[in-house]
């Protein structure tokens, strides 16, 4: 008897592959291929593959004419040793992550109330509206 084994990738519960976002689109893999090639289509290259970051390809698909960008996302983790990091990914689809433990941030709720204050700040600048970090 052999077993298989899947490994736990945890960009799958961000992203969708090319096959499932061609199901989810209701489109033959030809179809969904040509139209990312034509471009649109909300996808980013992780690991020589493209994935189709499921907000952004839900919201494509409920609007197949309009353009959709990857909308930012600012998200609070802490690993199985208790390191506590924000990452941010601009619409841009630019990504940057930093740790926040030796900031003396230590609870995870903590991380998420400054990951939200940091949304929200990067939010207003990308919108052209006030940066209360800047100095006058």
């Amino acid at each position: 008897m052999s077993l298989i084994y899947k490994t736990f990738d945890p960009l799958d519960s961000f992203f969708y592959t090319r096959k499932e976002a061609a199901e989810r689109a209701g489109i033959s893999l030809s179809t969904f291929d040509r139209l990312v090639d034509e471009g649109g289509v909300p996808k980013k290259l992780i690991r020589g593959k493209y994935k189709f970051p499921k907000n952004a390809f839900d919201l494509w698909c409920n609007q197949p004419d309009a353009e959709v960008p990857v909308p930012m996302t600012t998200v609070a983790t802490q690993d199985v040793k208790g390191r506590i990091r924000i990452s941010v990914t601009l619409p841009s689809g630019q990504r940057t992550s930093f740790p926040l433990t030796k900031f003396g941030i230590t609870k995870l709720s903590e991380a998420e109330n400054l990951a939200s204050k940091i949304q929200e700040l990067i939010q207003r600048s990308l919108e052209g509206g006030s940066n209360e970090c800047s100095s006058n």
